[in-house]
């Protein structure tokens, strides 16, 4: 643990693989991907991160790019705010993991995260939403092939942007909505 509640923190960091780690309890998050310049064509792969504080992975900068989140567990345990939040980021893939028992979100991108895509996810028991589109101009992001099932609200989210696409999900048990449009455009 560092004095910044940090499992891992890849600042600026190209080219690296995270892999078959276990990551729990920290104060704020698991894994953060941050950049100043660049951070991008990272593998985070096969990891367990449960019980963070924020969120389990979060990704924020104009210039986190081209990474890809692939096959991780991630259980919140009903502790952790977030599952995977990419704020920002464009080009990102999140694909083929477990997203559960978030307090708020499993999947989150926000502000202008645009052309990342959100492929054959498990996402469930997440407190409001399984998958949500928020806080700015988030754009031309897919949201694919996922199952999504018994979370708070709503499935699937999308509050603001334009243009992402929402296709051939499962979605099913939800309190109120599979998916739910709010002010952004869907495709």
């Amino acid at each position: 643990r560092n004095s910044q509640g940090y499992a891992l923190w890849l600042m600026d960091a190209n080219r690296n693989t995270v892999s078959n780690n276990r990551m729990v309890n920290h104060r704020l998050y698991g894994i953060v991907v941050t950049a100043s310049a660049r951070s991008s064509s990272n593998l985070i792969v096969g990891n367990i991160i449960n019980s963070n504080g924020i969120a389990g992975l979060s990704r924020s900068g104009d210039s986190v790019d081209w990474n890809r989140i692939v096959a991780n567990m991630i259980d919140g345990k009903n502790r952790q705010t977030n599952g995977i939040t990419i704020w920002d980021g464009d080009r990102n893939v999140v694909t083929n993991n477990r997203v559960v028992r978030n307090i708020r979100t499993g999947v989150r991108l926000g502000l202008t995260a645009a052309t990342n895509r959100v492929v054959g996810n498990r996402v469930y028991s997440n407190g409001t939403a399984g998958i949500v589109l928020t806080n700015g101009a988030v754009s031309r992001n897919r949201i694919i092939r996922n199952l999504v099932y018994r979370n708070g609200a709503s499935g699937i989210s999308v509050f603001s942007g334009s243009n992402n696409r929402v296709l051939n999900n499962v979605l099913y048990r939800h309190t109120s909505w599979g998916v739910r449009i709010g002010s952004g455009t869907v495709r």
